[in-house]
Order: structure tokens, then C-alpha cells, then sequence
């Protein structure tokens, strides 16, 4: 008896669901728009150094899980995910970039319930391109001190702290060429 049951009762939950839902929104409408997310906009950059943008948007969707921030190699470039953030988070600092480089982005909210995720439109893109890298600081203080008629030693004040190293040159004719 008890077999016979449940597919009489399993007939009738399906039955009852049907009855909710009409064919143009089996979902209904306010369970799709309670997992809709609106899309991000107004992506603008700011170049702050030769290695770093920072980027940011604005967040129209009161209902998302968080963004998902994708960047491009140049504008025909492809665009991957970097990065993810929270609900409510509007900026990232991407750093590691390299020096001279355009660097375009796009971001989109998304929002996750149970096991499913969803995905707004992306924003607008927005591209910049990185600084130069800096000048080091030139050395100061130069001093040239003959020690032996083949020897001349050298010392200077050195005002950086990112130089690779130094080149020295030398000079025949009193500067005229090096």
C-alpha cells in the first residue's frame, strides 16, 4: 500500500507546482527578479605608477554576491578574471602590471544561492596605460683622487635606492667627448 502512495503523491506535488507557474515565467516573476543582478557601471581607472591601476565602478544591483573584475592586454586583447571581490566592495588596486602597457577592464556583479551562480552584463571598459618606470636619482659628490700615475680612485654619494648599478665614463679633452 504504502508503495502505491507515493507516486500518487509525487503526481500531485508536480501538479500543484504546474498550477503556479504560467509558460512565459515558469520561475515567476519575483523569483527571477530576487536572483537577477543589475550590471556595474561607470568603470574608470586611475594610473597611479608604472606598476599599478586602480579601478573602479559603480554598484547598481542591491542583491549581488559580489564582482568579478576581468582585464585585457590592450583593447583587442582577450579578457580573463583577476579578481573577485565581495558585495558592496566598488574598487581594486591591480598591481604587478608592467611599465609602458595598456591595460583595458570590465567588471560584472554576480550573485550565488545555493549551488547556482548568475551573472550581470558586464560594464563599460575602461583602458589606461602605465607609467614609464622612474629615473633613478643621479649620484652626487663625485670625487676623483689620483693614487699612482695608472690609478685614479673614484667615489660618489649615491641618491637612489632602485638603480641596477652605475657607468662610469672618462674624458681625454676636458669633457668635450666622453
Amino acid at each position: 500500500m504504502r508503495a502505491s502512495l507515493f507516486p500518487r503523491l509525487a503526481i500531485a506535488v508536480l501538479l500543484l507546482l504546474a498550477a503556479g507557474c504560467d509558460a512565459a515565467d515558469p520561475l515567476g516573476s519575483e523569483l527571477a527578479a530576487f536572483r537577477k543582478t543589475d550590471s556595474p557601471s561607470g568603470t574608470s581607472l586611475v594610473v597611479i605608477a608604472y606598476n599599478r591601476i586602480d579601478v573602479s565602478w559603480q554598484d547598481n544591483s542591491p542583491n549581488e554576491t559580489g564582482f568579478e573584475l576581468q582585464r585585457a592586454p590592450g583593447a583587442a586583447g582577450t579578457f580573463a578574471p583577476i579578481a573577485t571581490t565581495t558585495a558592496g566592495v566598488t574598487s581594486y588596486a591591480d598591481g604587478g602590471l608592467n611599465a609602458v602597457t595598456e591595460y583595458c577592464y570590465k567588471v560584472r556583479a554576480f550573485r550565488t544561492t545555493g549551488r547556482n551562480t548568475t551573472y550581470s552584463d558586464f560594464s563599460n571598459t575602461s583602458c589606461g596605460t602605465t607609467l614609464p618606470l622612474p629615473v633613478p636619482a643621479a649620484p652626487s659628490q663625485a670625487n676623483a683622487v689620483p693614487v699612482y700615475s695608472t690609478l685614479i680612485a673614484l667615489s660618489w654619494r649615491d641618491n637612489s635606492t632602485d638603480e641596477n648599478g652605475f657607468q662610469v665614463e672618462f674624458s681625454l679633452d676636458a669633457g668635450s667627448s666622453w
